[in-house]
């Protein structure tokens, strides 16, 4: 199957190829309070409770462009970016959802995992990606 028409079938739909319950690092899943499970030794908190509180810690999923995101992440060009794309179109070509992108400006700093999956999302005309803001919880 050729690119063009892996683009077609995905009709530029985020949530076709964004799983929207994952950013595939767990304690970040975890703002999202999704499980309904409780944290361990903390009587009936749930988990994005428990990160509100204790880890001072909260996230919410916000639409933006590809663009945007790496504006936001001053992305700088990278070696090899090819090979992860073509790596994540093969999942995509599979019916394998990608974890979305964050931006954690939690502890006064910027990291973020998601340039990857951003430049697809641009490369397949993607206008809107689902990316999970995380920021300290203000007391």
């Amino acid at each position: 199957m050729n690119f063009k028409l892996l683009k077609q079938l995905l009709e530029t739909i985020a949530t076709d190829i964004f799983n929207m319950d994952t950013t595939g690092v767990s304690d970040y899943d975890n703002l999202f309070g999704t499980t309904g499970e409780s944290i361990q030794n903390v009587k009936n908190i749930s988990q994005k409770e428990y990160f509100k509180q204790y880890k001072k810690l909260e996230g919410h999923i916000e639409m933006m462009s590809p663009a945007e995101y790496l504006q936001r992440i001053s992305e700088k060009p990278i070696n090899r970016i090819e090979d992860k794309i073509e790596n994540l179109k093969k999942l995509v070509k599979q019916g394998i959802k990608i974890p979305i992108p964050y931006l954690n400006y939690s502890g006064g700093e910027l990291s973020q995992e998601g340039r990857h999956r951003a430049y697809l999302a641009k490369e397949l005309g993607i206008e809107q990606i689902p990316v999970l803001i995380i920021n300290d919880v203000r007391d």
